[in-house]
């Protein structure tokens, strides 16, 4: 079962010796142990494809427009592919032909046959979309790996994490360990070993799930 920011915030808490908060913002420790949260949840992220991750955001086209935000969409998420529903067509990732496409005054439009990540506004992603649509309300999907995005000071409560708990728990207690500078770095080097060890047992059992029974490890 997921956990919320606030709940995951306090099992290391615990585990520093520290007592829970009931709330993050105004508290100086909680912020930075939230902090590290969100530094050991990008690392867990991105470690391999969890499924927990996958999902679907719905865009629809604005005609003679063909850039698009993809709403929630932060760096690091991956678009695995974009189906057009409304002409049960799927979308061919071609960033050559979009940009040649685009570089007219006048560039055709039509239906979107392809697209072309582009970056970001605020954090979220940017797509471009060739031909450019010319009616809207075309309704694509667009599936792929979803990452959350830096952990909240004033929802904790309202926010489940996605990744497995475990690793990120073990993961923020050795960055914490580590702020706090104790014994020569030798009780740092513990919890670090035991949060890799955790992060690797959790891909195995990943890649398990999903048909593929190669050990991985953390290096």
């Amino acid at each position: 079962m997921a956990n919320t920011v606030l709940q995951t915030v306090n099992k290391v808490l615990r585990k520093l010796r520290e007592s829970p908060v009931t709330t993050i913002e105004g508290d100086d420790y909680a912020e930075l142990i939230t902090d590290f949260m969100t530094e050991t949840k990008e690392e867990v992220e991105n470690a391999t494809d969890w499924m927990a991750l996958r999902g679907t955001v719905l865009l629809d086209t604005v005609a003679d427009t063909y850039r698009y935000k993809l709403d929630a969409v932060y760096q690091n998420s991956k678009i695995l592919e974009v189906y057009d529903q409304t002409n049960d067509v799927y979308l061919e990732l071609n960033p050559a032909e979009v940009k040649e496409g685009l570089k007219y005054a006048d560039p055709e439009t039509g239906d979107p046959l392809y697209y072309d990540f582009v970056g970001f506004n605020d954090e979220e992603m940017l797509i471009d979309l060739f031909p450019v649509p010319d009616v809207s309300d075309i309704r694509l999907y667009v599936n792929g790996k979803f990452v959350q995005g830096d952990l909240s000071y004033t929802t904790p409560d309202t926010i489940y994490i996605s990744v497995p708990q475990i690793p990120l728990v073990l993961g923020t207690y050795a960055k914490a360990i580590d702020e706090r500078g104790d014994d020569d770095g030798e009780a740092y080097n513990k919890a670090d070993a035991k949060y890799k060890t955790a992060l690797s047992d959790a891909i195995a059992y990943e890649k398990a799930n999903q048909g593929d029974p190669d050990i991985w490890e953390v290096e």
